[in-house]
């Protein structure tokens, strides 16, 4: 299985402590390397393993207020630059989806059908093509009289299409848009922790320090903005 690891802060944060420890876990995690610094827009993604390059990974300044990180164990594809997570998708209005996955699913026809628009060959991409084509469904059907309805609405769209890909298999998702730059994390596997910190929250596949992280609530959607969850 691959390993993730996300933050949402309240400022830029230096994250070199922690995905110094995170990319050492390519030792395992071969097949692949990559990070959205979402606030810059700035997408790295590499088809070898991280610790090749792990001492070019250490002197990166990686300070983000919003972020996404990823180490490959395949199950689906080869290890190739079109395979790397964080994927990044746009929907019908053009806003900016990235997503990074640790699991696998079992296709369902209507998402295996979504194969015919991937640049790739895994599930994880698959998984952010189903987020992206429940939202556009979401703008073409919906109409709303306010913001607050709008997001409301939309959240629990985000949240139902969770719970449908979950009964497909293990769907432990970090992922943001860039229309509200909210951090989503979704867990049905009991595999996921979370860090409060004075800067903002991280959620990782393992406790990347010897801190205070807990595991993340299962089968719920949880939203992050600005360092805080806010629903």
């Amino acid at each position: 299985m691959c390993e993730v690891y996300g933050f949402c802060g309240n400022k830029p944060t230096r994250l070199n402590r922690y995905t110094n420890e995170f990319w050492l876990h390519s030792r395992v995690h071969q097949d692949g390397f990559g990070y959205y610094l979402a606030d810059r827009n700035l997408l790295y993604v590499n088809p070898n393993s991280a610790m090749n390059y792990i001492k070019g990974l250490g002197k990166f300044n990686f300070e983000s207020k919003l972020a996404l990180c990823h180490i490959r164990f395949k199950t689906h594809g080869p290890a190739s630059a079109l395979n790397c997570h964080p994927f990044i998708k746009y929907d019908v209005k053009g806003i900016r989806w990235s997503l990074i996955h640790n699991g696998y699913i079992d296709d369902s026809p209507a998402v295996a059908a979504l194969g015919t628009l991937q640049k790739g060959e895994t599930d994880s991409e698959r998984i952010l093509l189903c987020i992206v084509e429940a939202i556009n469904s979401f703008y073409e059907h919906s109409y709303f009289e306010n913001y607050n309805e709008f997001f409301n609405c939309m959240y629990h769209v985000i949240e139902n299409t969770c719970h449908e890909l979950s009964t497909l298999g293990k769907t432990n998702l970090i992922f943001t848009d860039s229309l509200t730059n909210n951090m989503y994390v979704y867990m049905n596997a009991h595999s996921l922790y979370y860090l409060k910190t004075d800067s903002g929250i991280h959620v990782s596949t393992t406790k990347l320090t010897d801190e205070d992280w807990n595991s993340v609530i299962p089968n719920k959607l949880h939203i992050f903005n600005n360092g805080i969850e806010i629903n």
